[in-house]
């Protein structure tokens, strides 16, 4: 999808008839649609409404029929979907009846297994018969942009608009969806929500006097449903209204797999309903297989448009970026420049007259303050307090120790003195009480003096005044 549309055109092909349902998506994300009369058709076909619907952002979805493509699953022995999807080319080149050179193919779902390996799903068709379907629509007036596959979009709708009932015990029913077109009659089988396979069958003139068709479909379904299961039988197509032919072939069916019937509302526009659905909403089994050398030209423009866009949105980031990252260096530069302003006018101010290189101002200023100190210390010491309080201090805490000094050293931040003392622990008192005087103090005895005194000599820092 080049965008999510609003407006979108689901156009179904039925013989040399077409069915148009106009489908628009509402801001809430509801779709609502219509479907459009001949008259209408026509009259957007003369105005070339539908075939230049690109323009104006609508878009035009047409599908690729089943007898003229194939769905089916393939398993892998791989666990890792990554490695899977690499394998799984190889694997639908093995299962094709033509070259995988020579077709369109998407894998549309993928599943894990019971025992844990990839099993995915497939939708592949034949170049040549995606070309022939897009004549078939250019022929009635429509270039899709989209190309849907019948089957998924048939099967796809049918959840929406019949979801299949719950069961409680034992695996999900199995249900079985018929589209009698004019043309032809399409078969989709699946269990449950799963899609297991589509078949297609010429549709003849007079379905209830013609036992071949319900031979075939007996035929079909033999192949993929156990006998006497239970079936939700679903009918769909511009002649499932005769009910004449849809009871006969109800009551040839259910008497190998007896099940409830449902009739689809407005069975004839039901396909056209689906591609318009799968067109505007996300989920399931979507897909296109218009891609490649068959892409739509708006599809293409407006990819093209997108590769534009964010090229574009990357060279304005890159800009962006290069602008801030020269912006914040001019910023860090012009910062770092004051911090060096103002780092040299302090170290200016504190050290006066001295020039002083870049990087070299602590060790300059420390150099200037050292040599002012020893200048300034006479000056200072004159206006500092007496050393007399802490002198008698440090008498009193020798006092009340009991220890007699011999000498002593007092400086501001430091202090030296040696003594003699009765007791070896009363110079344990002495070093605790210069301890609480702030000073940190390094202790050393001496052996007894005719084991009757003890010197001591006493080392302390800091306790300054």
């Amino acid at each position: 999808m080049p965008s999510r549309p609003r407006v979108c055109y689901g156009v179904a092909l039925s013989g040399s008839a077409a069915v148009t349902v106009r489908a628009w998506r509402s801001s809430g994300g509801t779709v609502r649609q219509a479907v459009l009369t001949k008259g209408e058709t026509a009259a957007r076909r003369s105005a070339g409404g539908l075939a230049e619907s690109a323009r104006s952002g609508d878009v035009t979805v047409g599908c690729l029929a089943v007898q003229e493509s194939l769905t089916l699953w393939l398993n892998s022995p791989l666990v890792s979907r990554a490695k899977a999807e690499k394998v799984l080319p190889s694997l639908l080149d093995i299962q094709l009846p033509f070259p995988v050179e020579d077709c369109m193919y998407r894998f549309v779902e993928f599943r894990r297994t019971p025992e844990g390996t990839i099993s995915a799903l497939v939708c592949a068709a034949r170049r040549e018969a995606i070309q022939a379907c897009l004549e078939r629509y250019q022929a009635q007036g429509t270039d899709p942009m989209l190309l849907d596959h019948e089957g998924l979009a048939l099967w796809t709708q049918s959840l929406v608009e019949r979801p299949p009932a719950e069961s409680r015990r034992g695996p999900a029913p199995y249900r079985v969806l018929i589209c009698l077109a004019d043309d032809h009659a399409t078969l989709v089988i699946g269990c449950g929500e799963r899609y297991g396979n589509a078949h297609s069958l010429q549709m003849p003139s007079s379905p209830m006097s013609n036992d071949d068709l319900v031979n075939r479909l007996q035929l079909i379904l033999h192949a993929d449903l156990p006998a006497g299961v239970g079936v939700q039988w679903l009918f769909c197509g511009a002649r499932a209204g005769e009910a004449a032919v849809v009871d006969a072939l109800y009551r040839s069916l259910t008497s190998v797999w007896p099940g409830t019937l449902t009739l689809i509302e407005k069975p004839a526009s039901f396909l056209a309903r689906a591609l318009c659905v799968r067109a505007l909403k996300r989920g399931p089994l979507r897909c296109n297989l218009r891609q490649q050398t068959f892409t739509h030209p708006a599809v293409r423009r407006a990819a093209d448009g997108r590769a534009r866009a964010a090229a574009v949105g990357i060279l304005i980031a890159g800009i962006l970026l290069a602008g801030f990252s020269l912006t914040s260096r001019l910023l860090g530069e012009r910062r770092f420049n004051r911090i060096k302003s103002e780092i040299a006018a302090v170290a200016g101010e504190l050290a006066p007259g001295v020039t002083i290189p870049y990087g070299r101002e602590i060790p300059e200023v420390q150099k200037a303050w050292e040599k002012q100190v020893s200048q300034t210390a006479p000056f200072i010491d004159a206006f500092a307090p007496s050393l007399a309080v802490r002198l008698a201090e440090v008498i009193k805490a020798g006092q009340a120790s009991d220890v007699r000094f011999e000498t002593l050293s007092l400086r501001r931040n430091s202090l030296i003195l040696t003594g003699v003392t009765e007791d070896w622990d009363q110079c344990g008192q002495l070093e605790q009480r210069l301890k609480a005087l702030g000073y940190t103090v390094k202790l050393e005895r001496q052996e007894a003096v005719a084991e009757t005194e003890v010197r001591f000599t006493v080392n302390a820092e800091g306790g300054g005044p």
